[in-house]
């Protein structure tokens, strides 16, 4: 199995909690690019807090935002193997 870094998973829908928005939910997003401070995201959770700050209900492009690592709480990714729990099955 190899390390896997946010570098890798640029383009590819993640889930982790953003402390900002609340630091229990898990949120969806897209990773669109990466620095050495944190990671540029395509966030509809993100989009729908901007917009109603904003008091709009539309933009005409897709903003994306930038997240310090201290403000990611944690982030998971899917690998394409089996995943199971081993206390429902007695393991």
């Amino acid at each position: 199995m190899e390390t896997i870094n946010f570098t890798m998973l640029i383009g590819q829908e993640v889930i982790g909690v953003i402390k900002m928005l609340d630091p229990l939910l898990l949120q969806r997003f897209t990773i669109r690019g990466v620095e050495g401070g944190g990671v540029w995201v395509e966030c509809q959770a993100l989009i729908n807090f901007m917009l109603s700050k904003l008091g709009r209900s539309s933009v005409p492009k897709t903003p994306i935002f930038f997240l310090s690592f201290d403000e990611l709480r944690f982030v998971f990714c899917v690998e394409d193997v089996p995943a199971l729990n081993e206390t429902a099955l007695g393991v």
